[in-house]
């Protein structure tokens, strides 16, 4: 990664997460390993006040492709909390603060001193375009990034995504990576400023094709990576009031208002893909060399992949981490039965073709050894096609022993005309042990921690813990500690037990597991809605009765 050896390229990007070096201690302890610090300039700036991230209400999917962010209003206030681990969106307005210079390089050296082998530190900048225009204003990047090389970071990234463009009134107008000519006037200044043997990395806001096709020609020769995708605008207002959720005063006492802040989170999924696809297009199609380092709508171990499977050569994360720094383990996710290694290099040979574009289906299912056939209509959505092509592989590379001793893809064992029934028997528990084993990965995945539980109870850790060790609580072992599926609790604040959840448990007939993926499915005995809403909705009598249901069918 920029010429360095590291360990699985997922990091933390330039966010309040890697704003201190202790803090990018936690998240290296976990298994991050590229990490960019957070955004500093080369004089001090306060945060915009209280409060500066909130998560959204109701934004728990990805928006279509060609959404214009600044024309969705959401909800969200500093009462919201998420609904689902790995689907939900955040909103943040902290106004790129940065400490003085010397702290700031106090703190990089220190994360440098704490990093370890396999470790990556790039470090962001920017110029403060709030107090400086032309020329001064390329002169103060160049200040911030030769400060960020005086501190010892191995790379520098130059912040050209953030909105450092804005009218008279103060309005913001657009991130900076929308004027090609002063993206080409940044790079080329701090390229001769700074140490060449430092590589330096253009962080961009989403940008279609087209725009992309026009910059990267500007920038390419001087830069080793290419960053993206920042938040984008969104407005925010507060679900009771309609009031901007983000205004405070200053320490002046005057009151600032924002009614615009960065939209984050799953949200933004399909925007990450359609711009690395495009830069690894470009990149392939011009024979260019550099690393794409990619983020945006990441929330779970499958967005990883799916990434990496469309072009990027790093995944970086800030909202996922935030709620999950268990990510990086996921990753690598071994257990006692299934071993899960993926081949990004595999999945990325089958889905794009040599100018980077993405291959037609029957060529894919091709070289993937699978029936086009059985690709149905998920070709139909190709914002989504990386993901389900990275799914594909993982389980295609599992471990199955055919009846002469070797190993081989469960599809292709069932393409055999003559395996024995005692063959397909072993075939089909196999492939049982996979799903299982995913089940409770993806059930784990979405269940609380102990602090999660008891931020959403409004108690103490302990209490918590208490509930789960009497089984007034369900919940996953895991080397970590116990994981807390939500659904036993409400989605008010402070939550409670869900009531009548413990007799449909009793009475359920399946592992923790299979109720985790029951109790979230909508069902069609239940109107198409979940067993938990239904519960939710006070519905307890009907629930009951289709897990008796469930049990009757067993027997």
């Amino acid at each position: 990664m920029l010429g360095y050896d590291v360990g699985y390229p997922v990091g933390v990007p330039a966010s309040v997460l890697t704003a201190k070096a202790s803090w990018v201690d936690f998240f290296s302890r976990y298994g991050f390993n590229v990490f960019t610090f957070k955004t500093v300039r080369r004089e001090p700036r306060d945060e915009l006040p209280f409060p500066n991230w909130v998560y959204l209400e109701g934004m728990d999917s990805p928006l279509p492709l060609g959404t214009d962010t600044a024309t969705v209003v959401a909800t969200g206030s500093k009462e919201t909390y998420l609904s689902r681990l790995h689907s939900y969106s955040t909103a943040n307005s902290f106004g790129v603060p940065s400490g003085a210079p010397a702290e700031g390089q106090e703190e990089i050296r220190a994360a440098l001193a704490l990093l370890g082998r396999g470790k990556l530190l790039i470090v962001s900048v920017m110029g403060t375009h709030e107090k400086y225009e032309g020329e001064a204003f390329v002169e103060d990047f160049v200040g911030a990034a030769i400060a960020a090389a005086e501190a010892g970071a191995p790379a520098i990234e130059l912040n050209l995504s953030c909105p450092n463009k804005v009218d008279p009134s103060g309005k913001m107008i657009g991130p900076l990576c929308n004027d090609s000519a002063a993206v080409r006037r940044i790079v080329k200044a701090v390229r001769r400023a700074v140490d060449p043997d430092i590589p330096l990395v253009a962080k961009l806001g989403y940008l279609q094709f087209d725009a992309l096709a026009e910059l990267l020609p500007l920038i390419v020769d001087d830069v080793a990576g290419i960053a993206g995708i920042n938040t984008m605008p969104v407005k925010v207002v507060h679900p009771h009031t309609g009031e901007p959720v983000f205004q405070g005063k200053d320490r002046d006492g005057k009151l600032i208002a924002r009614r615009e802040a960065g939209l984050s989170g799953v949200a933004l999924r399909y925007f990450a893909l359609d711009f690395v696809q495009s830069l690894n297009q470009l990149r392939q199609a011009n024979g260019w060399n550099f690393d794409i380092l990619a983020m945006g709508g990441v929330m779970d171990a499958h967005d990883v992949r799916a990434l990496m499977a469309a072009g990027a050569d790093s995944v970086q994360t800030a909202t996922a981490a935030a709620t999950n720094p268990a990510l990086p383990q996921q990753l690598r996710y071994v257990d006692d039965e299934i071993d899960h290694p993926e081949d990004v290099a595999e999945i990325r040979a089958a889905l794009l073709d040599e100018s980077g574009k993405i291959r037609p289906s029957d060529e894919v299912a091709e070289r993937l050894g699978i029936e086009a056939g059985d690709m149905g209509a998920l070709f139909d959505t190709p914002y989504d096609l990386p993901r389900f092509v990275a799914e594909l592989v993982i389980l295609r590379r599992q471990k199955h022993v055919t009846p002469g001793g070797a190993t081989a893809p469960p599809w292709r064992l069932s393409s055999e005309a003559t395996l024995t029934r005692d063959d397909r028997a072993r075939q089909a528990a196999a492939v049982n042990v996979v799903l299982r084993q995913d089940q409770r990965r993806r059930s784990v995945d979405k269940a609380l921690t102990l602090q999660g539980a008891s931020q959403r109870m409004g108690c103490d850790p302990d209490q918590v813990a208490a509930l789960v060790e009497v089984g007034d609580l369900l919940a996953f072992e895991t080397p970590d500690g116990p994981r807390i599926p939500s659904w036993q609790l409400t989605t008010d604040f402070p939550a409670r037990l869900v009531e009548g959840m413990a007799a449909v448990l009793q009475t359920f007939p399946g592992s923790l597991e299979a109720a985790s993926n029951w109790l979230e499915t909508p069902n069609a005995d239940l109107d198409g809605r979940t067993p938990q809403e239904l519960l939710l909705a006070g519905e307890h009598r009907r629930v009951l009765v289709a897990t008796e249901a469930i049990g009757a069918a067993g027997r």
